[in-house]
């Protein structure tokens, strides 16, 4: 039995909800493709660093399967992509907003939206309509094929795999109904594993259409033989395949001379593999042909036409059917995802072998990485310990994370062209989130070191010259022969918004880092050990067990949703262990995929995880809700951020989820001998008393300054500075009790003023510290 569900029924329902998606603020680094579409944090990331990404469709859950049963399906399918070696983007409209990458708690909420007046099957006609209108209404919906398709061009995804495809339906021209699904092939060069299009269609016309548009069309078969292509439900149509492929292998190559042939060209059109269902599934064309012909009737006769009669008809081939087309459905889509993912391996892998050659790596969106050449700078005594060292002072503050380079190059026309040459003007600046949080922390006062690596090359040099001349501390910072020194590329149009980024952060997953920092946090002194999310799962592991054995207070920077779970473990120490994590400063999108993850893994099962929450009595808390704004009511209780963070509080006994333009939520457990009467309590903190370990839980809410847009220069590095202030905090002041109104109020005014800089840490930042 899970534990959210033998929640005793004092606790309010509000804590059971699951937590629902936040959208990006000031102190998160969502990503965003252009105003209208987001990409996920990791499909971001996975496509910088060429891990194979394979898009999904919504459509399938908004208009095709009743919820719940269609968030079952989607977990489903995206499981078989990670199961083969893939990351699956989800792609559909959630608030107005186009998202390639759905969190499993944005994907619950867009599929409990089917049916909904407001939720709107999504082809390409559709999109500008659906994301224009989101400031009036905030339409949900489900991208059909070509949707998906547009835009998982947009964000540089070459692989789509998806159930059956649309076409020309039976009847043309009366009436001339034919797919978008068809044209969109025809010029968006994306590759489509389906099933073939779907059984009820007319599918002459519909491969006939396909050779018009200049598709290709290949189906998995074995050569020699008389390869069919697949009718959806049946494994052959009447229809012989002009291309076979033997195996992902097949198709990834194909797609890489396609894209690069279509590229060299001028062409456009995409490519479509056709992968017939698994055998045990398929319903004999002589069983389901009448069965159609009847459910193309009915629509006929219902006057079901456009993009309603490909729903309806499915809807009545199961009723039909009596529900027997339903797992034929469902394992041909699973089938297709798993053949997507394979396809995408190949392709990665197929790319890298050809690095070196002009090829579709080398022009896609998502794999452009502009060459980053530091500034020659004369070169350090190599690899000898004393050229990277300044100080020998055993520091108050242990940073250990990343130091990169950060080159943004920001386009100097309105318009920005794919697979062309673009001029653009480049800043390149010193970065890193561990460096941002060391550098922050060091100019509010305290003594501090980064543990972090730079590979023996030009820009490791470059990197160490420039954090010497901040007047860091640089013995912490290791030279690794082989490695490559991380790197982080950004591409921004001409208003300054992201369009393109890459990322190599691969020197901080290495297995030396886990070593280095256990290394440093032996040496006697160190007060706190601050460590962020580009370490290995492997490497966050060693930190949390050598600060568990020291006795080292320990805090967590997520640095964003995908890298944010990779130090929870269901062995995490328990409150109140002096060695429970005792902070983190999550984003809201990272608290919630925190939470998510901790629930599937298990970590909300264990006794001792249960005996805290069951002596936290949160009625009187919920009872002052309000305490808080309307809009932060709505946004951190209806939206599950509270929730979140209780069930993640016994793991981190102090919790800072960065709320950007709103400020800072405080969760915290209160150790015992806590008093929490009214008059020892600060001003609107709301408190829920405890039994035994726990004195209570308190949640308190630090607005931000008000900052006008004209103010803000960038986002970058103001999540980072904030937490720089606070360790700093730490150590200066102590954070003991409730008393952390000073802490708080100067890292957020120090967040503000990076806010105002284009540095990632303002310099100012030591006009507010405790210097």
């Amino acid at each position: 039995m899970s534990a959210l569900s033998r929640l005793p029924r004092h606790i309010p329902r509000i804590l059971r909800a699951r937590p629902a998606h936040h959208h990006h603020r000031a102190y998160s680094n969502g990503p965003e493709l252009n105003k209208f579409v987001q990409i996920s944090e990791e499909v971001r990331e996975a496509l910088a660093s060429k891990t194979p990404v394979v898009a999904l469709e919504t459509a399938i859950y908004t208009h095709g399967f009743p919820y719940p049963a269609n968030v079952d399906l989607a977990t489903r399918v995206e499981a078989a992509i990670r199961e083969n070696g893939a990351v699956p983007a989800t792609i559909g409209i959630l608030d107005g907003i186009a998202r390639v990458g759905f969190s499993q708690s944005e994907l619950e909420r867009l599929a409990s939206t089917a049916g909904q007046k407001t939720t709107v099957k999504v082809s390409r006609r559709d999109l500008p309509f659906v994301t224009g209108m989101r400031h009036t209404t905030a339409y949900n919906g489900g991208t059909t094929i070509a949707g998906t398709m547009l835009l998982a061009h947009m964000a540089g995804i070459k692989v789509f795999a998806t159930g059956g495809l649309g076409g020309v339906h039976r009847g043309y021209p009366e009436p001339m109904d034919v797919s978008a699904d068809l044209t969109e092939l025809g010029r968006t060069n994306v590759a489509v594993i389906s099933a073939g299009s779907k059984a009820f269609l007319d599918l002459e016309n519909t491969f006939e259409v396909l050779e018009t548009q200049g598709v290709f069309v290949g189906t998995f078969g074995r050569v020699g033989t008389k390869v069919m292509v697949p009718a959806f439900y049946c494994r052959e149509s009447n229809i012989v395949s002009p291309n076979i492929l033997e195996s992902p292998t097949d198709a990834a190559s194909l797609t890489i001379i396609i894209l690069d042939a279509s590229h060299t060209m001028g062409l456009t059109s995409g490519q479509l593999f056709c992968n017939p269902i698994p055998a045990e599934f398929e319903i004999p064309s002589k069983d389901i042909n009448k069965v159609i012909a009847k459910a193309v009737e009915k629509a006929r006769d219902k006057g079901v036409f456009g993009k309603d009669q490909t729903p309806y008809i499915l809807n009545e081939i199961k009723e039909v059917t009596k529900g027997a087309s339903l797992p034929a459905n469902i394992a041909l889509v699973l089938d297709n995802a798993k053949m997507g993912a394979q396809v995408a391996q190949e392709l990665v892998r197929l790319e890298k072998e050809d690095e070196g050659l002009t090829s579709s790596s080398s022009t896609s969106t998502s794999h452009f990485m502009p060459p980053v050449t530091p500034p020659a700078t004369p070169p350090l005594t190599p690899t000898t310990e004393s050229s990277t060292t300044t100080t020998t002072t055993v520091p108050e503050i242990l940073v250990i994370g990343s130091l990169a380079i950060d080159q943004t190059l920001k386009t100097t026309t309105k318009t920005t062209q794919l697979h062309a040459s673009n001029p653009t003007e480049t800043i390149e600046t010193l970065g890193g989130v561990g460096k941002n949080v060391a550098l922050a922390a060091h100019l509010a006062g305290a003594n501090v070191r980064l543990v972090s690596a730079v590979g023996n090359d030009l820009a490791g040099t470059w990197v160490l010259e420039k954090f010497r001349a901040l007047g860091m501390d640089l013995s912490g910072v290791k030279r690794v022969d082989g490695g490559s020194t991380a790197r982080y590329v950004a591409f921004n149009n001409s208003s300054g918004e992201l369009f393109v980024a890459g990322a190599d952060m691969r020197i901080f997953e290495s297995a030396q880092m886990g070593a280095l920092a256990k290394g440093e946090m032996m040496k006697k002194g160190v007060k706190v050990v601050c460590v962020d999310g580009n370490l290995s799962k492997e490497g966050l592991a060693e930190v949390v067990k050598a600060a568990a054995e020291l006795d080292i207070p320990l805090t967590f920077e997520p640095t964003s949703p995908s890298k944010s779970t990779r130090i929870l473990s269901p062995t995490l120490l328990i409150y109140p262990s002096p060695s429970t994590i005792s902070l983190t400063t999550p984003n809201t999108d990272e608290i919630t995929t925190m939470f998510t993850h901790a629930r599937e893994i298990g970590m909300f099962e264990r006794e001792d995880w249960w005996r805290i929450i069951d002596n936290i009595s949160i009625d009187s808390m919920f009872l002052n809700i309000s305490q808080l704004s309307t809009r932060l009511n709505t946004d951190l209780f209806e939206g599950g951020i509270i929730q979140s963070a209780v069930h993640l509080s016994p793991y981190f006994s102090r919790i800072m989820v960065k709320l950007g333009a709103d400020g800072i939520v405080l969760v915290q457990l209160l150790p015992p001998g806590t008093s929490t009467t009214s008059a020892a309590l600060p001003p609107g903190a709301i408190v829920s008393q405890g039994t035994g370990a726990v004195a209570g839980v308190m949640v308190r809410h630090f607005p931000a300054e008000m900052i006008s847009k004209e103010d803000i220069v960038s986002v970058n590095g103001v999540g980072d500075t904030f937490l720089g202030v606070v360790l700093a905090g730490l150590v200066k002041m102590g954070m003991d009790g409730v008393h952390v109104e000073e802490v708080i109020d100067k890292a957020q005014k120090a967040a503000g003023l990076t806010l105002r800089s284009p540095e990632s840490v303002s310099g100012r930042v030591k006009e507010v510290g405790w210097r």
